[in-house]
């Protein structure tokens, strides 16, 4: 019950946020609005340089709102069945865990010669270019844990793993206030999308342990986003883009306990 007050007192809060009024003016006016970025990211750039947000790689949310931490912005295509990021973070063992996965299962970028690892992983075995990687949700005494096993050999080797701990910091840095998600039409005019943001939900109460449960249930996916430094004092050196957790929109419910139309 507390943490359902401190939502609705939330959103209240958001409701007030100079961007979220901007936001619901817009949503109301139903215009059309040229694509500002030739891209799939182009839904989110254009909303954000509408409700004058400056992009950031910061990890914290895109929405400024008076009294709470940041609120993070999410978009998406009206029935689109694309997934959604809801946070990064890069496994442990820290510094060395992306870098054995890069290592043991990287290939070659043939332009740069580089070695890289983009690879969407789900629950049980997942084949990267002949080379099998499990992702697998074990437990660590009363807590879950995901670990990433190498299962080439004959005997498996856990060559990364997220804790509870690490997942919970992770996704409540990026997430404490909650999350907007911005649901948009969109057509093609002449080879130019255009877009009218139609509606605005507001998602709180995240629920760590419901992460746990959709990846075993094969709803939420872990996208490895490893390169290798090209040039410089860290060429050759692995490039960390941080790992994203990602979900389809039709899944948000199953993880948040509070969602309210703005």
């Amino acid at each position: 019950m507390e943490m359902k007050t401190n939502c609705e007192e939330m959103a209240r809060k958001l409701n007030e946020a100079p961007s979220v009024k901007a936001l619901k003016k817009l949503i109301k006016s139903a215009t059309w609005y040229p694509s500002h970025r030739r891209s799939n990211t182009g839904i989110g750039k254009t909303l954000e340089d509408l409700l004058g947000i400056k992009e950031n790689n910061i990890n914290k949310g895109d929405i400024v709102v008076p009294g709470i931490d940041p609120v993070e912005l999410k978009t998406s295509r009206n029935n689109s069945k694309s997934m959604i990021t809801l946070f990064t973070k890069s496994p442990e063992p820290r510094s060395i865990g992306n870098r054995q996965l890069l290592e043991r299962f990287g290939y070659l970028n043939k332009k740069s010669n580089t070695k890289e690892l983009h690879w969407t992983l789900n629950v049980g075995e997942n084949d990267i270019k002949g080379k099998k990687l499990l992702l697998e949700v074990s437990h660590l005494g009363e807590e879950n844990r995901i670990d990433l096993v190498d299962a080439e050999g004959s005997e498996k080797i856990v060559v990364a793993y997220y804790s509870r701990e690490a997942i919970e910091a992770a996704a409540m840095s990026k997430l404490s206030s909650g999350l907007v998600l911005v649901e948009a039409e969109s057509k093609t005019v002449s080879g130019d999308e255009y877009f009218k943001y139609i509606r605005a939900t507001y998602l709180c109460d995240l629920k760590v342990d419901a992460i746990f449960d959709l990846i075993v249930d094969g709803s939420l996916f872990l996208d490895l986003r490893l390169g290798t430094y090209k040039s410089g004092k860290s060429k050759g050196k692995p490039h960390d883009h941080g790992n994203g957790f990602r979900i389809f929109e039709k899944n948000l419910k199953d993880i948040f306990g509070y969602i309210i139309e703005l």
